[in-house]
């Protein structure tokens, strides 16, 4: 999937979608759990973070 198509499924711009995954702009807790449903996995696996 491109950026775009990931944008228009989010309902958002693609540069806004490229700042979520640059880590420049926090995500929104709802499109969070969008993308979990739309690649199948746990928020937890896209969050990638462990307690140190």
């Amino acid at each position: 999937m491109t950026q775009q198509d990931v944008a228009d499924y989010l309902g958002c711009q693609r540069e806004v979608y490229r700042r979520y995954e640059k880590g420049s702009r926090t995500i929104p807790v709802d499109f969070l759990i969008r993308l979990a449903d739309l690649y199948k996995v746990s928020v937890d696996y896209i969050l990638d973070h462990e307690i140190k």
